[in-house]
């Protein structure tokens, strides 16, 4: 089921879809099972009595009770048809399942691979509790730059990473984006997830600017040394949204 909550992507080999489905199917099928989840118990709320009265009316006037059924069991669908005309999204997850989303990812999905290992989550929220529970969370969407070099630095077998990456679901769409590798795995802040190296350069078709060790990218002078060629680099080669780095 999960496969099917994944949009549509602009890869025509059938071997690269498949790689996309599975590095979104967390992201976009948890929310959306926890939506249905939304919509199916509000159904339930709302018919389970009304079957109740008509019950009751039905005793009194058949006719009557099954065209009030008839008429009040369309309501939901009559919400339902309204808000996606307005292009209201009905499944549109709420502060309840956000919270239970963010926490699914956090405990069961996020610490899933080697480059942040759940031993690994387990020392950034010793050593650093705010930056823990930051990059567990959505709050780090596109401050990839900053978190992913924050959270390399508690790793000295980490490397920092700079590139150009193409968003699956829009062709022509490359952005920059900055990324850390450890154990021969990926980890993006953004997606909060490790993916195998191989499989993410796929998916995202990522070409490397350069790649940074633990000496070079923990002196304090980073970003400024390094932030005016990689500026001109994306320009070089169109890629978009660098202004933050």
């Amino acid at each position: 089921m999960l496969r099917f909550t994944v949009p549509q992507t602009i890869y025509k080999n059938k071997h690269d879809r498949d790689l996309v489905y599975d590095t979104f199917k967390y992201e976009y099928g948890i929310s959306f099972i926890l939506s249905l989840g939304k919509v199916l118990l509000y159904c339930i709320i709302y018919y389970i009595p009304l079957v109740i009265f008509i019950e009751h009316v039905i005793q009194i006037s058949k006719a009557l009770g099954l065209l009030g059924f008839a008429i009040l069991g369309c309501v939901p669908i009559i919400i339902l048809l309204r808000n996606c005309k307005t292009k209201c999204n009905p499944f549109y997850p709420n502060r309840v399942e956000r919270f239970v989303e963010r926490n699914i990812r956090r405990y069961f999905i996020t610490p899933r691979g080697k480059a942040l290992s759940r031993s690994d989550l387990y020392a950034i929220k010793k050593q650093n509790s705010q930056l823990y529970w930051t990059i567990t969370s959505e709050y780090c969407d596109n401050m990839c730059y900053s978190f992913a070099r924050d959270v390399a630095l508690c790793f000295p077998d980490a490397k920092l990473i700079y590139c150009a990456a193409l968003n699956p679901f829009k062709e022509n769409d490359v952005f920059a984006h900055a990324i850390f590798e450890r154990n021969n795995e990926i980890y993006d802040t953004n997606r909060r997830m490790s993916y195998k190296k191989e499989e993410y350069e796929r998916v995202f078709q990522v070409k490397i600017y350069k790649a940074w060790a633990y000496d070079e990218f923990s002196k304090e002078s980073f970003y400024t040394d390094v932030r005016k060629g990689f500026v001109k680099w994306c320009q070089e080669n169109n890629v978009g949204h660098y202004s933050l780095f």
